[in-house]
């Protein structure tokens, strides 16, 4: 077997982690995008809420009413908290998601690059042996019309 064809599995299993690799990484990446998406619709509500609370409040408010908007304000930044926390592995696994799939897209150009550096190989001596059988079969002729 050749090193060529020895070579080609390998070349297809190296194909097959890159390929996984970038299907994980746009898992990651979608992980990432819906975790942003949730943290903004959190500031949005964050936000809208202050405002309504506002608005509402300017006829005045009961210290009960102002206690449970503050209370309501805390869980909803404890809230923000978390979902900045949750972002932020979110990133960090899309980080190392892309990594991965640089490096299975590095291992794979390697082996490419072998083996198209195999196949020049294989070919040249192809046309080496082709060139020294068409010269043996020359040198014969020229022997048996000297006879």
């Amino acid at each position: 077997m050749t090193r060529l064809r020895r070579l080609e599995p390998i070349l297809r299993l190296t194909e097959e982690r890159e390929r996984a690799a970038a299907r994980a990484f746009a898992a990651a990446r979608a992980r990432q995008t819906e975790e942003e998406r949730r943290l903004q619709l959190l500031r949005d509500y964050q936000t809208e809420y202050r405002e309504r609370f506002r608005q509402s409040g300017a006829g005045g408010v009961t210290p009960r009413q102002l206690a449970e908007h503050r209370a309501f304000l805390e869980r909803l930044d404890l809230g923000l908290r978390q979902q900045q926390e949750l972002l932020a592995k979110a990133c960090a696994q899309c980080a190392a998601a892309q990594e991965s799939w640089w490096a299975a897209i590095r291992q794979r150009d390697r082996l490419a690059v072998m083996r198209a550096r195999l196949h020049r190989e294989a070919q040249q001596i192809s046309e080496r042996r082709e060139q020294r059988e068409s010269d043996e079969r020359a040198g014969r002729m020229v022997c048996r019309t000297a006879d």
